[in-house]
């Protein structure tokens, strides 16, 4: 019974120290990328900003405090590409290396309202059958 015990006590530490290098295995042949997105006029961090990672595709949306990560990317040269409604889109170029977690903090610019008028039709943009108010 006793060697049962250590039997299993060894199979269990066995199990342990190859899960764990396995680990250290995936930290050291890739790198990741950790940054935010903030408003290019306020400074202000912007949340659900669509951001993709190019070549490859891979997408993730801002949180709250404007930030995003890809883990687990091969070394070499990437594209950030950001975008968001009412915002105009922006691109950084990027450089994972091995082991490492590349910064990155995008800047994104608000497009401003557009509002025209004239003497008896306020215009608000492109779509007049919803954007347009007549004065009389």
């Amino acid at each position: 019974m006793k060697n049962i015990f250590y039997y299993i006590m060894l199979i269990t530490a066995l199990f342990t120290v190859v899960s764990c290098s396995s680990d250290l295995d995936d930290e050291s042949t890739t790198g990741s990328i950790s940054g935010s997105v903030s408003d290019a006029t306020t400074g202000e961090p912007v949340a659900t900003v669509n951001v993709t990672l190019m070549p490859g595709g891979q997408s993730t949306v801002t949180g709250t405090d404007g930030s995003f990560s890809f883990r687990n990317l091969e070394s070499g040269e990437y594209t950030l590409e950001i975008s968001k409604e009412g915002y105009k889109p922006n691109s950084s170029a990027v450089t994972v290396r091995t082991g490492d977690s590349t910064p990155a903090h995008l800047l994104i610019e608000r497009i401003p309202a557009i509002v025209t008028a004239d003497r008896g039709t306020l215009d608000f943009g492109d779509n007049p059958s919803l954007n347009t108010i007549t004065v009389r």
